[in-house]
């Protein structure tokens, strides 16, 4: 039953105004939401088409150019006697054998080879329903530095990077230099891999609270050196965060590689976050839950390839391209005949591979908390953007009640996280609580990929170099 106009005319006016006012007001709020809209979706269609154009068609013209140039050359040094007619079926041979072997190499030796990293006397500690504590003990007659608890497990084409190769990898370093390291990876491996449609950040936390425990004890009740590599760098920093207590008994120093903290900064990546629609959010998100509550490995692919351009050299024809430019695949047919450089290709372009990829999707949860890095990032109050047991996650907190030193390293050639994304933290917190060092040399993944930049006389060591920095000299 509605209810009756008052009797006086001037009630009655302003009825009407008012709710003639409400109207308006939600029409124009309507309407300004649908402009946003309209805009961001125009963005984002405009930034997908300039990328498909750029990385996708350009390459794949250049490649039928160099195709062309590659057999027209011996050709023409046929026709004027330069070349034998055998020379010429020969070199173009090779390169049609080795173009149309890359894809297969790439899906046999390169998965055989990647994250095959594996260390004398190493031991399983402990292992929870999605994650596992290895530890990896320090070379032997090396002085002892102190130990290093490494923060793995979620991340987009698997934290198997950190075991790259035997020859490459994060953890030898550490372990040459005196420093045993205590390793928290996702359990299984690239064939048998735990349900991940439960895992929030929140159990990330917790589970790093009962790894470090264990690893404490195990390393007799010494502090430990913490570290986070890119996208697990600030799950290590939400754990200091939400339980700093904790944290000060186990931890000395904490510190992140090529980590996102205010990934506003990170443009690259960055731009396509910031400019997705909501309705198109709104559909990830509904078939998330489709899903069972996590994001596929082709759609974490897209995310991460169309904006930095990485998704040609991925396509059959970019594998077949790879191929034909370097003619020597054409003559493998055992691991073994590999060199070092073909070792790390294999492996790397298996590791950035779909197949890879698709693998290892990533818990909802822990997707949209490092969507609001990109498009949220940790201002200047340096609130985290996550509520943990319903506390808002603050660097504040870890400055306040813990003295864990905290140290960000970047690369200065890293396009995908720059070193402007840890700005905030050298600006907001005081000197001597965080640290923020950049190689100039240095790109995403080479702490990784270039073990010899860990050693002084390298041509591009790294300085100051982390160990030294971090790790307490040899007694």
């Amino acid at each position: 039953m509605s209810a009756s106009p008052p009797d006086d005319p001037k009630a009655a006016l302003d009825m009407f105004l008012k709710a003639h006012t409400r109207l308006f007001k939600t029409g124009a709020d309507v309407y300004s939401r649908g402009m946003r809209e309209m805009v961001k979706t125009l963005k984002t269609n405009t930034l997908l088409f300039n990328r498909m154009v750029e990385h996708g068609v350009g390459p794949t013209m250049q490649s039928l150019m160099d195709i062309n140039a590659d057999v027209t050359k011996p050709f023409l040094e046929t026709l004027t006697g330069k070349k034998e007619p055998a020379e010429l079926v020969e070199e173009v041979g090779q390169r049609v054998r080795s173009g149309g072997k890359y894809n297969r190499l790439i899906t046999t030796m390169g998965e055989q080879l990647f994250g095959s990293a594996r260390f004398e006397g190493e031991e399983v500690l402990a292992q929870n329903e999605f994650l596992t504590l290895s530890y990896l003990p320090a070379k032997e007659g090396v002085p002892r530095r102190g130990a290093l608890f490494h923060v793995g497990g979620f991340l987009p084409y698997s934290d198997l990077i950190f075991r790259f190769l035997p020859e490459a990898n994060l953890f030898l370093p550490f372990l040459e230099a005196g420093i045993p390291v205590y390793a928290m990876e996702l359990t299984g491996d690239k064939s048998r891999l735990p349900d991940q449609g439960t895992v929030t950040m929140e159990r990330v936390i917790d589970s790093i609270e009962e790894m470090t425990e264990i690893a404490f004890e195990h390393n007799g009740g010494e502090k430990m050196v913490m570290e986070g590599y890119c996208g697990l760098g600030m799950p290590s920093l939400n754990y200091i965060a939400a339980r700093p207590k904790d944290a000060e008994r186990k931890i000395c120093k904490a510190f992140t590689m090529v980590s996102p903290v205010d990934g506003r900064q990170c443009k690259l990546v960055g731009e396509l976050a910031g400019n997705m629609p909501d309705h198109m959010l709104w559909t990830q998100f509904t078939l998330t839950e489709l899903h069972g509550k996590y994001v596929p490995g082709d759609v974490l692919r897209a995310g991460m390839d169309i904006p930095i351009g990485a998704f040609f050299p991925k396509t059959p024809f970019g594998r077949f391209m790879s191929g034909w430019k370097a003619k020597e695949y054409a003559a493998i047919d055992e691991i073994d005949q590999l060199s070092g450089a073909q070792r790390k290709e294999l492996a790397g372009a298996y590791w950035i591979s779909p197949e890879n990829c698709r693998r290892f999707p990533m818990p909802a949860d822990l997707v949209q908390f490092s969507s609001r890095l990109w498009t949220e990032g940790v201002k200047d109050d340096l609130l985290i953007p996550y509520v943990y047991k319903g506390t808002q996650l603050s660097f504040q907190t870890i400055v306040d009640e813990t003295e864990i030193e905290l140290h960000g390293f970047y690369g200065g050639k890293d396009v995908v996280i720059p070193g402007e994304t840890g700005q905030v933290l050298e600006a907001n917190i005081k000197k001597g609580r965080y640290t923020r060092v950049i190689h100039p040399a240095a790109g995403h993944i080479s702490y990784i990929l270039s073990p010899g930049c860990w050693k002084p006389e390298h041509k591009y060591a790294l300085d100051p170099n982390p160990i030294d920095l971090l790790f307490d000299p040899a007694s």
